[in-house]
């Protein structure tokens, strides 16, 4: 190892002796604080005489001087939908990632996506947010936006994405929330946590499978789809596209390792207008559904793998607490209820298996 007073490397000392192959590390304390060091290294062979690599680049480093960190991200981001625009509120950050007070904010960046993932999303300030809210206009009616907020400091470091908020506006169609059932989660009083998860691609379609709208599901799974050609009184499905590993049950035959779970397969749009609430049941992985066995089908077996936990409780020697699908410590007909909508329906199979033997 090498250092230099020089960011060239000019006239380097050697500072440290000849380090074996598994020491990925060294701590330089022959040196001032304040002071700016430029290091370099060179690796050797054990041949007679040994043969030198090229230096590495040359990395820098100043003792005693205090990292300069990125902000947190912005948090709790608000959003107001409105006839072609939307307006986007957040909490600014008020501390660096290492929790240092924020004492060089220069404002944000807004990005904005026709997707879900902050990856494919795209800047659409020209220069720097000041102000914690922005109001985005020229939008389309029926388009589903996701926008992410970062946190930008006058040295030029960028906050990570904050978590995401959507934005859709129309006069017609359907709103839910999709939550899963958190097996591994720790039990509440009312049993397995209940979770949104973002970025969940909804489907609105007709009785035959067509799709006629989309839409995704933001942080705590709520979703809603626009669908201005909503007939009054028609019956319309709300489906849930799945993929093989995801462990979630599935309604129709699996193809090229992707499904779809119909959610509610009965949405009568009761209404002349307006965004129609529609019931998702709750969903989750193989014992979080009535798979209680876990060969990946909701059936009678699982009925009666039932039959012999059933009526017990945590305490209880015949207790089973693959047979307790919403976790609350007991096997009684509320596990019954939470099987109902999944019967006769194929569940993902995943590894490890999520039953507990």
């Amino acid at each position: 190892i090498y250092r230099s007073d020089d960011p060239s490397g000019a006239n380097p000392a050697l500072i440290a002796p000849l380090l074996s192959p598994n020491t990925l590390q060294f701590i330089d304390t022959n040196v001032v604080n304040d002071h700016p060091y430029y290091y370099y290294m060179i690796a050797i062979d054990s041949s007679d005489p040994p043969k030198e690599s090229q230096p590495t680049a040359i990395q820098s480093a100043t003792p005693g001087a205090k990292p300069d960190l990125p902000p947190n991200p912005p948090t709790t981001l608000l959003i107001t939908s409105a006839d072609r625009s939307a307006f986007i509120s957040w909490t600014a950050p008020t501390t660096n990632t290492d929790g240092s007070p924020l004492t060089d904010f220069a404002g944000y960046n807004i990005y904005r996506t026709v997707e879900c993932s902050a990856s494919g999303s795209q800047k659409i300030n020209s220069a720097l947010i000041a102000t914690p809210n922005f109001n985005d206009t020229g939008l389309t009616n029926g388009t589903q936006y996701t926008y992410y907020v970062t946190a930008m400091d006058r040295t030029g470091h960028e906050s990570a994405s904050s978590t995401q908020a959507i934005a859709i506006y129309g006069t017609k169609g359907v709103k839910g929330k999709v939550q899963i059932r958190n097996i591994y989660g720790t039990p509440i009083s009312t049993g397995y946590p209940l979770i949104g998860q973002s970025c969940m691609r909804v489907l609105l379609t007709d009785t035959n499978k067509n799709i006629l709208a989309s839409g995704y599901t933001s942080n705590d799974g709520s979703f809603k789809i626009i669908y201005e050609a909503a007939q009054q009184n028609a019956t319309y499905t709300v489906r849930l596209p799945i993929t093989h590993g995801s462990g979630f049950p599935y309604t129709d035959p699996m193809v090229n390792n992707e499904s779809t779970l119909t959610l509610n397969k009965s949405v009568v749009y009761n209404t002349s207008s307006g965004i129609l609430d529609v019931s998702i049941p709750v969903i989750g992985k193989s014992p979080g559904i009535g798979d209680a066995n876990c060969d990946g089908n909701v059936n009678l077996q699982d009925i009666l793998y039932l039959k012999k936990p059933y009526n017990s409780t945590s305490a209880d020697a015949r207790y089973d607490k693959n047979a307790d699908f919403n976790g609350d410590g007991k096997v009684n007909i509320s596990d019954l209820m939470i099987m109902k909508p999944f019967y006769g329906m194929k569940v993902d199979v995943i590894t490890p298996n999520p039953c507990q033997r």
